[in-house]
This record gives C-alpha cells, structure tokens and sequence, in this order.
C-alpha cells in the first residue's frame, strides 16, 4: 500500500514530483531516520544551481519508470526506512548490506529475517550463460531486494541487458566505461553505477546513479555520500 502510494510522485515532472516525495518519505517516516537526507536533497532542491539538480532529476528523466519503483521499493522503503524501523524498536544494529560469494540463498534467507535488503557480490560473474542466468533468476527469486554487481564489457550485451530490465533489481557497477555499454544501460532505461567518478558532473554525462568503490574490508562496495562539489565516500 505504502509503495503504491509513493509511485505516483515516481513519474511526470520531476521538479514537481520530487518535492513531493520528500514529503511523502517523512509522513511514512516514523523514525525520523531519513531527516538528514531529505534536508540535503531539499537544500539542492532549493539552490537549483548544484550539478546535484541535474542528478536528481535524471532519475526521472533517465530511468525506465518499472526499475525507478523497484530501486524505490527496495532501496528506499526496504532497506533504509524498514531497517531503520526495525532497529528502533529492537535496539540494535541491523547490517544495510551483505557480501554475496558462496551460499547466495542462504545468506539472503537469513538477511531479509534480520531486516537487510541490499546484496553485493564480491566477484564478477563472467560471460559464460549458465552464470548470467543464475544471476538473473537469483534476483528473480527476490523481488524485494537489490542487487549490485562488478561487471565489465565482455557480460554485458543485448539480451543480458534486456533480462536485467526484466528483473529490475539488478544494478551493474562498471569496472570500466566502454561507450556502447554505457549507451545499452541508458537505451534500456537502467540504473548502474561506475568504479570510479571523480565528479557529480562525471555521473551526469555517463548517466551513472551511483559510484562504489571496490575494496577488501567488510564493505568492498562503499556507495557514493550525497554533497555539493566533488564526490565524498562513505
């Protein structure tokens, strides 16, 4: 109901849209969770003149309308206001996110009972089928998540594009930034993300969401933080 609610302001005009939004996240806000956020976003809003505006409303212009509500219902509702719920009245520390290698179900069973919906896999699938198709049916199978994986040139074609529209909750992070698979995400209307992006502009002319850096601690995909000028990490 509440994910129904919240797709209206989803497509149309964003400069219309997005305000609305923000208002409509804190009347489902219980905990307040998201204040910080929705300042940020409302200061970018208000000043219209940081290359983030641009960002923001890409969002609306650049994504295929089913993958901006799945990426909403997932991201948004699941696993930061959900979470965020759930830690307030559990008091305790619930993970945002989960490395993926082996057992992938298992993990992913025991992370949605504990209140975690993002997922991230610690290598690349390569470009053999059998591997492409269980990625696909692993984000099949759970609906309510996302999921986020390093891939290069050689994985990403065509028809694998097409089956990550069909899911809808498969976000690519790019190891490099070859021009016909940028083009083939933006075509398809999907969200992915680049290894490295010196810049909010950087993300602007690529079309890319979201910039994660590849490491070897307990977070190898580190998201990029919202604020004016150049990119910060977390």
């Amino acid at each position: 109901m509440i994910a129904k609610m919240a797709w209206r302001y989803l497509e149309g005009d964003a400069e219309e849209n997005l305000p609305k939004l923000l208002k409509f996240i804190e009347s489902v806000d219980a905990t307040e969770s998201s204040k910080e956020i929705r300042e940020k976003v409302q200061e970018v809003l208000d000043t219209k003149e940081s290359p983030w505006y641009e960002y923001l409303l890409s969002f609306w212009q650049d994504i295929d309308t089913s993958v901006f509500r799945r990426f909403f219902n997932t991201c948004i509702l699941n696993a930061y206001l959900a979470r965020k719920k759930k830690e307030a009245e559990q008091d305790r520390t619930i993970p945002w996110i989960t490395r993926l290698n082996n057992e992938c179900e298992d993990a992913i069973r025991k992370g949605k009972l504990s209140g975690t919906y993002i997922y991230c896999f610690t290598q690349k699938p390569n470009s053999k089928k059998t591997e492409k198709e269980a990625l696909i049916a692993l984000c099949a199978e759970h609906p309510d998540c996302a999921f986020f994986a390093p891939l290069d040139d050689t994985t990403i074609d065509e028809a694998f594009a097409s089956q990550i529209l069909r899911v809808q909750n498969l976000y690519p992070v790019l190891l490099s930034e070859c021009k016909r698979t940028l083009e083939l995400l933006q075509e398809k209307g999907l969200i992915f993300g680049l290894c490295e992006a010196s810049s909010i502009e950087h993300l602007v002319e690529t079309g890319a969401k979201f910039t994660w850096l590849l490491s070897e601690d307990t977070h190898p995909l580190l998201p990029l933080n919202v604020g004016k000028g150049k990119a910060r990490w977390l």
